[in-house]
């Protein structure tokens, strides 16, 4: 998806390398941030040594090096890099999936990024995880993956920060890490970082200036909302479940949110989107939920939709801080979306480690 590489692109990195088991996220990685070789300083340097200039780096540089398992890669390949990103697998950490932590293979995945510390000695590394691996097994979980990340000759640091406390318009809580190389913490950088925060959270973008023009949903361009709106069928499933229930569920996360609308009949319950407020986490499954269980944008007066919608598309790279020259997957973009960073939290973390070492841009 490369949100990471949307976000250190705004403070002046390069992307040089990039690793995405799945081939389709593969492919919309490629799309967005290309494709080649990576930079190799090295190379520059020689160039230059042998009559070129400095600009030969430029000519060198086609785009990242894109790989699939990570585990394949020999670390001798990889580009030379200023500072590691990465959101290793989240599966064995969700409270959303079984939550066998380190006995899921793919819980073992950040050992990796341990074995690629260790060989290219990056100044520093910024990671994400849902928060849900902060509180897994009373905290021993955290606490071996720190301890595994400060053996490889880093200091470490981690905060749980929410997307929707000034970056998105969507409560999205995730944990990050930081840590610098032993040198640079000799120097003062883990000392000097401070996670962001943000002084006026009332700031913080909402669901309605994220949303297409629902009145365009009646003429072209609104073909991709209009294809997001739920069945007739669905609406009466959705209705039949909360008959059942007798009320929306409710949770200390959303119960601003999830709510039958005012005005409506029994028929037409559906958990609908505080559009002056913040969405729900974007889910990997968001599209594929049932309608009774999806946050679902209520139909516009200014249109002839009876019926509420699933976010768009491009709604939900909206929700998330892509730019709106990201290209997603049209049959995956959810999938993909609900898988990804939010790129302007990253920027600001990233901003944080720059000055830490005294190479703020």
């Amino acid at each position: 998806m490369g949100g990471f590489a949307y976000a250190l692109r705004d403070v002046g990195g390069v992307p040089v390398f990039a690793a995405e088991l799945c081939p389709h996220a593969r492919a919309t990685y490629v799309i967005n941030h290309g494709c080649g070789g990576g930079i190799f300083p090295n190379d520059a340097t020689d160039a230059v040594t042998n009559g070129g200039d400095e600009n030969t780096a430029a000519y060198r540089y086609a785009g990242p090096l894109v790989v699939g398992d990570v585990t394949d890669v020999c670390e001798s390949v990889i580009p030379n890099h200023d500072v590691l990103t990465g959101g290793f697998p989240c599966q064995a950490f969700s409270r959303r999936g079984d939550r066998r932590g380190f006995d899921d293979p793919r819980g073992l995945l950040y050992l990796e990024i341990c074995r690629v510390l260790r060989a290219c000695r990056p100044s520093a590394f910024l990671l994400e995880n849902v928060d849900g691996l902060v509180t897994m097994r009373g905290g021993e979980t955290i606490r071996a993956v720190t301890e595994a990340l400060a053996s490889c000759g880093y200091g470490v640091t981690y905060a749980v920060l929410d997307a929707a406390d000034g970056w998105a318009p969507q409560r999205r809580r995730r944990v990050f890490f930081v840590g610098f190389r032993d040198d640079k913490v000799s120097q003062g950088a883990l000392e000097r970082f401070a996670w962001p925060t943000v002084d006026d959270t009332s700031a913080s973008p909402r669901v309605r200036s994220i949303l297409e023009r629902e009145e365009d949903a009646a003429d072209p361009p609104g073909a991709a909302m209009r294809a997001c709106e739920i069945s007739a069928y669905q609406m009466d499933r959705a209705a039949r479940f909360f008959a059942r229930a007798g009320a929306l569920p409710k949770s200390p996360e959303d119960a601003s949110r999830e709510r039958r609308t005012k005005g409506q009949s029994r028929q037409s319950a559906y958990v609908a989107a505080d559009l002056d407020g913040h969405a729900r986490t974007l889910c990997a499954s968001y599209r594929r939920s049932s309608a009774y269980n999806a946050e679902l944008v209520p139909p516009s007066p200014a249109t002839r939709a009876r019926r509420p919608r699933f976010y768009t598309a491009r709604e939900a790279a909206r929700l998330m801080g892509f730019p709106e020259t990201f290209q997603p997957d049209p049959e995956r973009a959810y999938h993909e979306l609900g898988n990804a960073v939010v790129p302007p939290l990253v920027r600001t973390i990233a901003e944080a480690i720059l000055r830490s070492m005294g190479e703020s841009r």
